[in-house]
């Protein structure tokens, strides 16, 4: 017989049960939003690739917190993308290294403005204040080193105009 004693555990107060909403809320926001149909793990490995330059692939292991093999399918399919260009390593042949293409480094630009958007959606109930502290609070809980939110993150609207402009003619010329 199941007992009928109340449970004072309740799931919308637990942190697992929020960050994963949290985390659904946050990918709606970036699917619907993101230019070329990257994902969030091909947009985080260009940002990274674009933050630290030419790297390899145990290097973007290390720096997206992914397993090899997701870095190695993620890389894969933007090279087939002609986003990124995949060369031997001039000081160990048994390495390769990766950096961004041309082509990568224009969509990144783009993406980059979008992306900021898509920040600018996921935390608009926030406030500036509130976004430093989430994030401060998350970095600590996971361990890892603090960043700060100082610059106001939403990109000057002109800017985001000029990409979009950019980016139909971009679209246009494929065709």
């Amino acid at each position: 017989m199941v007992n009928k004693k109340k449970s004072d555990y309740l799931v919308d107060q637990q942190i697992g049960f929020v960050l994963r909403l949290a985390v659904q809320f946050h990918t709606g926001i970036f699917t619907s939003l993101m230019i070329e149909n990257l994902t969030q793990t091909q947009f985080a490995t260009l940002a990274r690739i674009r933050e630290v330059g030419t790297c390899t692939q145990s290097d973007l292991t290390r720096l997206l917190a992914l397993d090899s093999a997701t870095v190695n399918g993620v890389i894969e399919r933007l090279h087939n993308r002609n986003l990124l260009h995949i060369a031997d390593d001039p000081s160990d042949g048994r390495r390769q290294t990766i950096s961004l293409t041309e082509q990568g480094l224009r969509i990144y630009e783009l993406a980059e403005l979008v992306a900021r958007e898509i920040t600018l959606k996921t935390v608009q109930a926030l406030t500036l204040s509130e976004q430093r502290r989430l994030i401060y609070l998350l970095n600590k809980m996971i361990g890892t080193p603090t960043l700060t939110l100082d610059k106001k993150i939403n990109p000057p609207k002109r800017r985001i105009r000029s990409a979009e402009k950019h980016y139909r003619k971009l679209r246009r010329a494929k065709r």
